[in-house]
C-alpha cells in the first residue's frame, strides 16, 4: 500500500486540468553525458523526441504556464500542467501510480513528508544522473528524491480599499486582534489538510492555544483551499484572507485586484515546495530535461519571475528570487490525531 502524508480534505476544491497517459511502455531516460549550456545535448535531442510534457503542480495557473513557456521556449517541447487543489492532485497522483499508469512526468508539491513517504514512485537523485546537483544547496535536497525548488512565507491577503495601512496586521497577534474586521474576513479551513494544522501548531506553540480561539473569533468565512478565498480578497466580499503567500496574491493583483500582500511574524512561518521526477513517467526524458532545467539558474529565474518566491538556490534574490526573513520556520506538518483535535476545537472546528 502506498503511503499518504496529507489527510484528504473532502470538499477540497478540483480546477480544471488535463494529463496524458502512457500508450506503452517507456524507455528509460538518456544518460547525463556531455554538456553544452548546462544541459546534455543527448538529453535535449531525446527529450525534443518525445515532443510533450505534463507535470502535476499545486502552483497557480499563472505560475504554470509561465514556467512551462519559459521551457517549451528554450527546448521547443510542448508540456501542460493539472492543476488541482493539494489534497486531490496528491489523490490523482497516488491512484495512477496505483494502477501502473502514472499521468504526470514530473510533480511540484508543497507537501515533502509525502516524497519521504512515496520514495519508491521517483526516480533516485543520484550524482551521477544529475551532477548539476551537486551546486545544490545541501538542505535543500530531501531523501535524494525531491529537491525544494521554492519557499513560500505565510502571510495575510488584504484589499487595499477596505484595509488601510495603519490597520494591516505585521504579526499573527495582530490579525488575532483585529476585532474591527470581524465577519470580514476568509480563512481556510483549518482541518483541510496537513499544512494548514501544521500552522495553527506551529502558532500555538509560540503563542498559546488562545490565538486560535481568538482568529475563530473573528467569525471567518472558511474554504476549502486558496482559491475562492483570493478571488473573495480580490472582488471586496472580504477584507482579509488567509494563510496565503505573496505568489497566490500576484495573479489577482497583475489583473487590477486591489489587493496587496503582509508577510505574519511572530513566528515567522514557511512552506517548502518540491520538484520530483517520477519513476516510469510517459515521457522519461522530457521528463528529466524538465528536472534538470527548473532545479537550475534558468529555472528557478523563471519561477521567480513569475511569482514572490524564495529558492534555495537564490537566497540572496540574484535571480529575481524573494530574500527570507532570517528568522522564518519552516512548518511541521505532522500532526498527531490527538493534537488535531486540540487545534480543530480551538478553532471550532471539532
Amino acid at each position: 500500500m502506498i503511503g499518504v502524508a496529507a489527510s484528504v480534505a473532502a470538499a477540497a476544491l478540483a480546477l480544471a486540468g488535463c494529463s496524458t497517459q502512457p500508450s506503452g511502455p517507456t524507455a528509460a531516460p538518456t544518460s547525463s553525458g556531455g554538456t553544452e549550456g548546462g544541459y546534455d545535448p543527448a538529453l535535449v535531442s531525446a527529450a525534443q523526441a518525445e515532443g510533450a510534457l505534463t507535470i502535476y503542480s499545486a502552483a497557480s495557473d499563472a505560475v504554470n504556464t509561465a514556467i512551462l513557456d519559459a521551457f517549451g521556449k528554450q527546448f521547443g517541447i510542448q508540456a501542460q500542467a493539472v492543476h488541482l487543489a493539494t489534497n486531490d492532485l496528491l489523490t490523482r497522483f497516488l491512484t495512477e501510480a496505483e494502477a501502473g499508469a502514472p499521468g504526470a512526468d514530473d510533480v511540484i508539491f508543497p507537501q515533502p513528508q509525502f516524497f519521504s513517504d512515496n520514495q519508491a514512485l521517483f526516480v533516485p537523485l543520484t550524482p551521477e544522473e544529475f551532477p548539476n546537483l551537486a551546486e545544490w544547496p545541501a538542505d535543500g535536497i530531501d531523501n535524494n528524491t525531491s529537491v525544494v525548488v521554492t519557499t513560500m512565507p505565510y502571510g495575510v491577503l488584504y484589499n487595499t480599499t477596505l484595509v488601510p495601512k495603519e490597520d494591516v496586521p505585521k504579526t499573527w497577534t495582530d490579525l488575532s486582534n483585529a476585532t474591527k474586521y470581524k465577519n470580514q474576513v476568509a480563512f481556510i479551513d483549518p482541518g483541510a489538510d496537513s499544512a494548514y494544522l501544521g500552522l495553527s501548531n506551529e502558532l500555538q506553540k509560540v503563542n498559546g492555544i488562545d490565538i486560535l480561539k481568538r482568529l475563530a473569533a473573528l467569525n471567518p468565512t472558511y474554504g476549502s483551499n486558496s482559491t475562492p478565498e483570493v478571488q473573495a480578497v480580490a472582488a471586496g466580499t472580504a477584507a482579509m484572507g488567509m494563510p496565503l503567500f505573496a505568489s497566490q496574491a500576484a495573479g489577482v493583483k497583475s489583473q487590477g485586484a486591489p489587493v496587496d500582500f503582509q508577510i505574519l511574524t511572530g513566528p515567522t512561518l514557511g512552506l517548502d515546495s518540491e520538484l520530483a521526477l517520477v519513476k516510469n513517467a510517459p515521457h522519461p526524458n522530457a521528463a528529466k530535461l524538465f528536472f534538470e532545467w527548473l532545479a537550475s539558474s534558468d529555472g528557478i529565474g523563471a519561477i521567480c519571475n513569475a511569482a514572490p518566491y524564495a529558492s534555495p538556490l537564490d537566497p540572496e534574490g540574484d535571480l529575481g528570487c524573494l530574500v527570507l526573513p532570517g528568522d522564518l520556520k519552516i512548518i511541521d506538518q505532522n500532526v498527531s490525531e490527538s493534537q488535531r483535535q486540540m487545534l480543530l476545537q480551538a478553532w471550532g472546528r471539532s
